[in-house]
């Protein structure tokens, strides 16, 4: 596809919003990361630093805990009359008369009650009470010699419990607690001068830059949700005034435009009309306040279609039936869900809810929104021509020029996170290449089109962090380590393919000229390695933190923005007959990448939403019921699935698809006994099938979207292949690979 088309002022501020949008979550999910590496250096700085400001103010009062201890001892302390005396008290005071004085001696047992009063001269004289009931039937006779140690009788008899502690008065469990109280309080007012000793003015200043630090982390998790919003709604704008949705053929104005801008004015009405219902259910909540933002954002895209509509009346023209074909991918969606929710389930507020859930996981989305971005920015960078600059003196022949391309190209679509993503990202270089090579039309279209399928198995794609997330069975580590053999397999396929349909001799120059060539080249790429080095050890060692699938579409804007930077210079000096573009310099090529982004975003976020409502009405309908009866065994099960998996991806977004898949068909073969690893390999190979597979084609959509609309011409006495070769080779390959992903451990098992 073309440059974007020229902006008005009102579409220049939407795509400023954007970047400040965009830029915002990328700074939030760095300041994530920043948070964590600030608390770490702090208590490296000052030891005790992360507990230093938990404690807070100590509300007990220890001087008044202190009086109420005193008061409950002194309490205890006072003498008591009979009349107070509690349970607890000496037996023996319950039968002393007020006249007599009382024992100087407390007695411990029961004996005392009937013992006579004894002078002090008999008291020498007698062998020592026994401490048990058992000496009221002793007698005054001498004990035998071979008596046990024991001093009574039921010591023979005594069971083994064990003895409860002595009761304690009221008065005694206050002073207690009255203690306890008054110990924990001094604790914490000692822990409290002991962190405040702590606290100096250089780490006062320190908390206070991190206070707000991680305030900002904090405000900005709570609206994501909303950010998610604006950015869809604005992005949905810059792609509806330009009419480039996603759609089977292209909008050409006249009944085209007519009828794709009024399929998404019937949808938007659906969706504002659910969200005001929706809002009614939700009055009062959160919930509420986003379907307002979403009905403001719906309310603007549906008078921009009604005007476009209007205005397609003054050149209608011949109609046609392809111009039906114009209708956006997401409208078709939105008005089988739309039609199912509100007219058949009578549940007007179901569409909105359903399209609601993707704020649910809305860092998902927004990420997606980044890698666009990145894409965007590595479009506008020099690095991939370089490149190609390297390779090319090796004048490699189309078709090995191709397979180098392919999968070359399976790095950055991990990274990327998506197939169709890199497509947007770096097709349209990609198609230019291979065309300057001598490809025929066939294979440069093709392989453009796969160049994102590789890649989509490897760390960190996004899609298999996705998957690991939401079947709990499996591990981004197991995914992504057979996502390797998977990879491999594929590698082999498509080259093995294009030498074997090969149309011209796979010559190559390796001479000395031309390796000397490549070497001299290959020097322009040092810069952009030694910086990448740079920046990845500081994350590594500085941040904590690597480009992996948690951070790398936080961290990749920075990359490519401190490239832009570099490049600034050279840009300009290969620019110079075009110094008013817009993009000869860094910031105004940050505002074109960022302008582009808008599109694909919008484009590309939509469709994923009402893919979510889409999977919804499949997964209410409960149209895969019948994948739960029993098949008889694997192979059948894995057959059915094969093929529903492919139809899935002809018709889905890579993420609403694998929602869809978790929610309903992965049940259906753990009943069956298929590995839930193996299953998700062939899950994904299913779908870069199916994303390559007419008559949707997405990533062949996407394609077009960057390379503009490109009619083959036909070429006589060739066959089937040959005409169809842009679509034949990757069906041919993935479609191999998956039966060989599907059913090869079936036979190893």
């Amino acid at each position: 596809m073309a440059e974007p088309k020229k902006s008005g002022v009102a579409i220049t501020a939407v795509v400023l919003f954007v970047l400040a949008g965009l830029s915002l979550v990328m700074l939030h999910g760095n300041a994530q990361l920043l948070n964590s590496q600030v608390k770490v250096w702090g208590e490296s700085t000052w030891p005790g630093y992360n507990t230093a400001f938990t404690l807070g103010e100590v509300s007990c009062n220890l001087e008044k805990l202190k009086q109420n201890r005193e008061a409950a001892e002194r309490a205890v302390n006072q003498p008591k009359s009979v009349s107070d005396m509690t349970k607890g008290d000496d037996v023996d005071a319950l039968f002393d008369d007020d006249d007599e004085p009382k024992a100087t001696q407390q007695l411990d047992d029961v004996d005392a009650l009937f013992e006579p009063e004894e002078t002090p001269g008999e008291r020498v004289n007698k062998k020592e009470a026994p401490d048990d009931v058992d000496a009221l039937f002793d007698e005054d006779e001498p004990e035998p010699a071979n008596k046990a140690t024991e001093d009574d009788v039921d010591a023979l008899f005594e069971d083994d419990e064990p003895q409860q502690p002595p009761k304690i008065s009221e008065q005694q469990a206050q002073v207690l607690a009255a203690k306890a109280a008054e110990e924990n309080c001094e604790r914490k007012w000692s822990a409290f001068r002991a962190k405040q000793a702590l606290i100096t003015d250089g780490m006062q200043t320190y908390r206070g830059v991190h206070a707000a630090l991680e305030a900002f982390v904090v405000r900005g998790t709570n609206y994501y949700q909303h950010f998610l919003v604006f950015i869809l709604m604005l992005c949905a704008l810059v792609t509806t005034v330009r009419s480039h949705h996603i759609s089977l053929r292209p909008v050409q104005g006249g009944w085209s435009q007519l009828i794709a801008s009024g399929s998404q004015l019937i949808v938007y009405v659906l969706l504002c009309f659910s969200f005001w219902k929706y809002r009614e259910i939700q009055a009062g909540s959160v919930d509420a306040d986003l379907a307002n933002v979403w009905m403001i954002g719906l309310g603007l895209l549906a008078t921009v279609v009604f005007i476009q509509a209007i205005k397609s009346f003054r050149d209608l023209g011949t109609f046609s039936s392809a111009d039906v074909l114009a209708i956006p991918l997401f409208c078709v969606m939105g008005l089988a869900s739309g039609v199912y929710f509100i007219l058949i389930k009578d549940y007007p507020s179901g569409l909105a809810a359903k399209l609601g859930l993707i704020s649910v996981n809305a860092k998902l989305y927004l990420q997606v929104g980044l890698y666009v971005w990145i894409g965007m920015l590595l479009k506008q960078s020099m690095l991939t021509q370089k490149v190609f600059d390297v390779v090319r003196p090796l004048k490699l022949a189309p078709e090995l020029l191709s397979i180098v391309v392919v999968l070359g190209a399976a790095i950055p679509t991990a990274y990327s996170g998506a197939s169709g993503i890199f497509v947007i990202a770096a097709g349209a270089l990609i198609y230019k290449e291979l065309k300057s090579a001598g490809a025929h039309e066939n294979l440069a279209l093709a392989a453009t089109a796969m160049s994102g399928s590789m890649g989509v198995v490897l760390s960190p794609c996004l899609l298999v962090v996705i998957v690991a997330s939401l079947d709990n069975s499996v591990t981004t580590a197991e995914l992504f380590g057979w996502g390797a053999k998977v990879f491999a397999l594929t590698a082999v396929l498509f080259a093995g393919l294009v030498i074997f349909t090969k149309r011209n001799p796979l010559t190559f120059d390796m001479s000395s000229t031309a390796r000397g060539e490549c070497a001299v080249r290959a020097r322009s790429l040092l810069p952009y390695f030694g910086a990448f080095l740079v920046g990845l050890a500081f994350c590594y060692w500085g941040l904590g933190a690597g480009l992996n699938e948690l951070w790398a579409p936080y961290l990749l804007p920075l990359f490519m923005a401190g490239f832009l930077i570099y490049e600034r210079r050279e840009f300009l000096a290969t620019h110079e007959d075009n110094s008013s573009s817009v993009a000869t310099k860094a910031p105004n090529r940050l505002y074109a990448a960022t302008d582009e982004s808008s599109l694909h975003i919008g484009a590309l976020l939509l469709l994923m939403g009402m893919s979510v409502t889409l999977g919804a009405m499949v997964e209410d309908g409960a149209l895969m019921e019948h994948l739960s009866l029993d098949m008889g065994n694997r192979w059948m099960t894995m057959s059915v699935l094969v093929v529903v998996l492919v139809i899935i991806g002809m018709t889905m977004d890579p993420y609403g698809a694998v929602i869809l898949v978790a929610a309903t068909i992965s049940g259906v073969a753990k009943q069956a006994g298929i590995e839930m690893i193996h299953f998700w390999m062939v899950v994904l190979v299913a779908f870069e099938l199916g994303y390559l597979t007419p008559p949707v084609a997405l990533n062949h959509l996407l394609t077009r979207q960057v390379v503009g609309q490109i009619e083959v011409a036909p070429e006589p006495g060739v066959n089937f292949y040959r005409r169809h070769e842009r679509y034949a080779l990757p069906i041919l390959v993935l479609g191999i690979a998956l039966l060989v992903v599907a059913f090869g451990p079936l036979l190893l098992n």
